[in-house]
């Protein structure tokens, strides 16, 4: 999987602070439109072969949620600004997700129907990406994809997490 190489990790007011090298290419989401059918199959073969290497991927332990390092989490478009976790089971990941709210009372709501049905499922954890979007996919103007890049979401998920 094309990342790009990490230089230099630091904490600063408790923030992490990465620099990396810089990728050529560009993103794809601005070059898809430029690109013939044969070039956009290439770009998505390579990403399904990407995604499966990411989804073989063994957990530390099935059933957690948490950030690759086992530690709390972040998705800004999901979740909200706040970091959260980690979770020793899904349940509690989900809970989080339902506004803390128990089963048992959010169960009993009207219209959440297909909500409380997706948490009663049994999921495999999953390393996801977390923001895995044509912006964060830089791609030459052959199809070739030169990285992957805005890991921050990343971590160990139930496996639906990359699709929503």
């Amino acid at each position: 999987i094309p990342v790009p190489k990490v230089q230099q990790v630091w904490r600063q007011d408790d923030v992490t602070c990465i620099t990396m090298d810089i990728v050529g290419g560009t993103e794809l989401h601005s070059a898809w439109h430029d690109m013939s059918d044969k070039t956009k199959r290439r770009v998505v073969e390579q990403l399904k072969g990407y995604l499966g290497q990411l989804r073989a991927l063994k957990p530390p332990t099935d059933g957690t949620v948490m950030s690759i390092i086992g530690g709390p989490l972040r998705d800004m478009s999901r979740v909200g600004m706040e970091t959260f976790g980690p979770f020793q089971n899904h349940d509690d990941f989900h809970r989080l997700l339902r506004g803390n709210i128990s089963m048992e009372t959010f169960e009993n709501m009207i219209g959440v129907d297909k909500v409380v049905d997706s948490h009663r499922q049994h999921y495999a954890t999953k390393f996801t990406h977390g923001d895995f979007a044509p912006r964060n996919i830089m791609v030459k103007r052959d199809g070739s994809i030169t990285a992957i890049v805005d890991w921050d979401s990343g971590g160990w998920f139930p496996e639906y997490w990359e699709y929503t």
